[in-house]
């Protein structure tokens, strides 16, 4: 005998189980993705409901959704003739505890980018903080220096939140 049991809807994460305003808010405008990632896999496992855009940094393109899954992604594209995306997703408890990120080699660009919850501080020399939540990283940045992420808050006490970041800095080998 084989059964099935169905997912309830409960289950399934909403915006407001993740601390990011952004996501709650309203957009002012519409909200699109770009057009070269409209018919791929990246725009099929989002919710266009949801998908607010973090704007234009540096050549890359950032915007978040939930996917259909409820977890929050962060997307991101170098905006090149070359050009290349990718997206990074997380439940809400992993993205509480540690963001989520995002890395991506192109033929003329490489971008690494972390998504933060609200109030939260990533400190680090080699990250850069572009909007209260969207943080970019130097991919060339050494192992050494990815080590001393500090954690966010004045100490661990007020905080737990700890980001995760890609372990050794990003190669063209």
């Amino acid at each position: 005998m084989v059964t099935a049991g169905a997912v309830s809807a409960a289950a399934v994460p909403s915006a407001e189980s993740y601390a990011i305003n952004a996501l709650h808010a309203k957009p002012t405008r519409s909200v699109a993705l770009d057009a070269r990632l409209v018919e791929g896999e990246v725009s099929e496992n989002l919710n266009s409901a949801t998908l607010r855009s973090f704007g234009t940094f540096d050549g890359v393109k950032y915007w978040i959704a939930l996917d259909n899954d409820g977890l929050l992604c962060l997307v991101a594209l170098i905006d090149t003739k070359d050009w290349v995306a990718g997206m990074s997703c997380a439940g809400p408890e992993a993205f509480a505890a540690q963001g989520t990120g995002v890395r991506l080699l192109g033929p003329r660009a490489e971008v690494e980018a972390y998504l933060i919850p609200d109030g939260e501080v990533a400190r680090a020399g080699f990250l850069t903080s572009k909007t209260p939540n969207l943080v970019v990283a130097n991919p060339a940045a050494s192992a050494r220096d990815r080590e001393v992420v500090a954690p966010a808050g004045t100490s661990r006490t007020t905080s737990e939140f700890q980001l995760r970041v890609f372990a050794g800095p990003i190669s063209r080998d």
